[in-house]
């Protein structure tokens, strides 16, 4: 397993852009100028001579570009000779290629020589609403062969890619979520006030009676939606609304745009400006900005928007329901929809509160989001996982090494570590990485770690050298859905398990949830493996989750199987602990757990990432992957050990801590209330059968006896005869779910009625 230095020049990956031009400032000059030098050399090639907005100027730092000075179409198999040379002569690693046809030129010369392509889909549903019969279908025959070449496919929303996957059956293997990186410095100093730049609207007025300024930034063209925006102007002008609109940009539509201005009498209220250079500056001076369009990519409007502290109405359209909360940091409305856009534009005109509030969490976003400091990171990873990808062929005598992060959220399990990566360790098919995040750990979980990887490695690996892993610290006070957190380096370990290097990242006080948020955001490969200590993997754990990938190639969610470990006392009263193994189209299995499973990061995004919450997280995402995601798939022998209480007061303990936290969940319904019926059933009959109130402990002794034959019974198919006959197994039963229910009323109790 070969590794470059990135000190060493000569052995930096060569990454070359591919695209018809690229402009100062855009999201591919923004990679091409912040990636990082010690590690990739960054070339770039264009089609076109020049930028249309404002040239990148890469000879000012020394950036290779090359322009094939192509005009037309004719001249692509031209361009094809030249970029094969261009690779070649350069000893290209990887073509990251921008745009439709720049993208099919670069897919021809990866069939010529040997070399990765990464094809970055920079548009939504554009082929589908500007296209139609054989012409659309020509043009996603030619897009599905660009896909099948390429090693990645970047897509910057989840809208993209659940396009991808559902609609053209694009492997979700392939696909990269990556959002536009946002570099402010072009702005210079922008500030985030109406007063700035007020006289570059002429009749916006400086008085406490101002109308309100309402702005909308792009080309005058039909899907851009103006039409829909000017008709929601007509109906806050019927009510007696004081605003004023500006309409900036240029395009085929700007006569018919004004004929419907003057036609609606809102001419004293609309103004178009044309194109202008200005635009940010002219962002500032309005209070509410409007992006009604049809479809997007990733739009940069809406960003600079959200940047300077303006609320922003846009449509539901890509990119925006991955950076927008509606109603918290912008609205979002549905496309084509009048009433929507004037019930938004409305309600942030008559609460200035609101539109302050909604601009400052707005500004927050980006700069949490979509920072250089976040993107960049996540474009390097993808050049170093798609430049080793040879290495997932990588074998030993029995193992081989999958493109696949597994992630291992952990909080004070000295005891457990140990048998855990001892099972990781002799998969069959071994994880690419591995990250270990630590809850806050107050015992010696993390020594135990080391010392187990060191063992290991001199029993299992004796060939492969230690490899240095990152032991980070995380501070953070909300890491969780939101995802936002800030690493700072702590130390580094000489450590690794075999081939397979090892993250260890520390966070304070970090859930479960929260802690498996924190592994898959900084994992560095597209399919995501999890597993919970306190398990022990079967040797062919991560194998079987792989190979279910491939019967089904569009699933991007696997979910494996689990069964206990039966130790100590838990061999007696298992039964109660968890459900029986359920049908399913490919076999048996007990799930989903997040102990055992398998998918995509674009999945995990798409389900809004785990909750951070100590227990029950894991049903509030599997409801959201049910709600969401179609494309999920079980793999009933993918299956792990786990370790139930090994002590009634163990399950007592745990079955409390759970109880609790469903009950913060608002998950009653899913327990409680069950039990509560449960309960109710026996009272009923507690108090009308005689011989039932004449012995109320026989009669507790029946009922706790009846639930413990029903959990038994339907665990029968793993019970032996020996253990379904032996005393232990029914005293142990009826103990444990006399302990399971009072453990359950009191965490219920202390949810309710105990604050801390």
């Amino acid at each position: 397993m070969t590794f470059h230095s990135p000190t060493d020049p000569n052995s930096r990956i060569r990454i070359l852009h591919f695209a018809d031009k690229i402009n100062r400032y855009d999201f591919i000059d923004n990679i091409v100028r912040n990636i990082d030098a010690n590690q990739f050399e960054v070339s770039v090639v264009t089609l076109e001579p020049n930028s249309n907005i404002e040239d990148p100027r890469y000879d000012l730092v020394g950036i290779r570009h090359v322009c094939f000075n192509t005009h037309s179409r004719s001249q692509y198999p031209g361009a094809v000779v030249q970029l094969h040379n261009f690779v070649k002569s350069q000893q290209i690693d990887i073509v990251h290629v921008h745009h439709y046809e720049p993208a099919l030129i670069a897919a021809s010369v990866s069939l010529l020589c040997p070399v990765h392509v990464i094809v970055g889909r920079h548009y939504s549903d554009e082929l589908y609403l500007l296209t139609k019969g054989f012409k659309r279908r020509i043009l996603l025959t030619i897009e599905a062969l660009v896909t099948t070449v390429a090693d990645k496919v970047v897509v910057p929303s989840t809208q993209i890619s659940s396009l991808l996957i559902h609609k053209q059956n694009v492997n979700p293997n392939k696909i990269a979520y990556i959002p536009y990186p946002f570099d402010p410095s072009k702005y210079g100093s922008v500030a985030n006030s109406d007063s700035s730049c007020n006289s570059s609207i002429s009749f916006h007025e400086s008085s406490t009676n101002s109308p309100i300024m309402i702005g909308s930034f792009s080309r005058l063209h039909w899907e851009k939606g103006h039409q829909y925006l000017i008709e929601a102007l007509k109906l806050l002008k019927d009510i007696g609304s004081s605003f004023q609109c500006v309409i900036c940009g240029d395009g085929p539509e700007f006569s018919t745009l004004v004929e419907q201005v003057q036609w609606l009498n809102l001419s004293d209220h609309v103004r178009f400006l044309g194109w202008r250079s200005d635009v940010i500056d002219l962002m500032a001076a309005c209070d509410i900005i409007v992006q009604p369009t049809l479809h997007e990519a990733f739009s940069q409007s809406m960003v600079e928007a959200m940047w300077i502290g303006k609320p922003l109405v846009i449509s539901r359209v890509s990119g925006a329901i991955d950076l927008i909360r509606n109603g918290d940091n912008g609205f979002i409305v549905t496309p084509k929809s009048t009433s929507e856009i004037f019930k938004a534009l409305l309600n942030l005109i008559q609460n200035p509160e609101l539109r302050k509030s909604v601009g400052i969490r707005a500004a927050e976003t980006v700069s949490s989001t979509l920072s250089l400091e976040k993107i960049i990171p996540s474009f390097e990873d993808l050049y170093l996982q798609v430049s080793r990808s040879h290495t997932s062929s990588f074998n030993t005598d029995t193992q081989s090494v999958a493109p696949v992060s597994l992630v291992i959220p952990v909080k004070n399990e000295e005891h457990s570590v140990e048998n855990l990566l001892n099972s990781i360790a002799r998969q069959t098919v071994l994880p690419a990485e591995i990250l270990i995040v630590d809850g806050g750990s107050t015992d010696r979980t993390i020594e135990n770690i080391l010392d187990t990887c060191g063992n290991l490695n001199a029993e299992l690996f004796p060939n492969f050298e230690q490899l240095i892993i990152q032991v980070r610290t995380i501070f953070n006070d909300k890491v969780g859905r939101s995802g936002r957190f800030n690493d700072n380096l702590d130390k580094h370990i000489s450590a690794s398990l075999g081939p397979i290097p090892i993250t260890i990242l520390q966070s304070d006080n970090c859930s479960p949830g929260a802690g498996r948020n924190v592994g898959i955001d900084h994992s560095a490969l597209e399919w995501i493996a999890l597993i919970d200590a306190g398990c022990v993997a079967q040797d062919t754990w991560l194998e079987e989750l792989l190979k279910a990938t491939k019967e089904s190639p569009t699933s991007s969610v696997v979910f494996g199987s689990y069964r206990p470990s039966l130790l100590g006392k838990a061999k007696y009263f298992w039964p109660l602990l968890v459900g029986p193994k359920r049908t399913v189209k490919c076999g048996f299995i007990r799930g989903p757990t997040t102990a055992s499973m398998m998918m995509t990061k674009v999945s995990w995004q798409s389900a809004g990432k785990f909750p951070s919450i100590r227990a029950a997280e894991d049903l509030l995402f599997f409801d959201e992957i049910f709600k969401n995601i179609d494309t999920y798939i079980w793999a009933p022998n993918a299956e792990v050990l786990w370790d139930p209480p090994e002590s009634l007061w163990r399950l007592f303990r745990r079955t409390k801590s759970y109880s609790k936290a469903n009950v913060q969940a608002s998950l009653q319904s899913r327990w409680h209330y069950g039990l509560i019926k449960q309960h109710l059933v026996f009272f009923l009959l507690f108090v009308s059968v005689k011989q039932f109130r004449k012995r109320p402990l026989k009669s507790l002794l029946i009922y706790y006896g009846a639930r413990s034959a029903t959990s038994l019974s339907a665990n029968r198919d793993e019970l032996s005869c020996p253990n379904l006959a032996n005393p232990l197994t029914w005293i142990y039963s009826i103990l444990a779910a006399i302990v399971i229910d009072i453990a359950s009323y009191l965490g219920w109790i202390e949810a309710k009625f105990i604050k801390k």
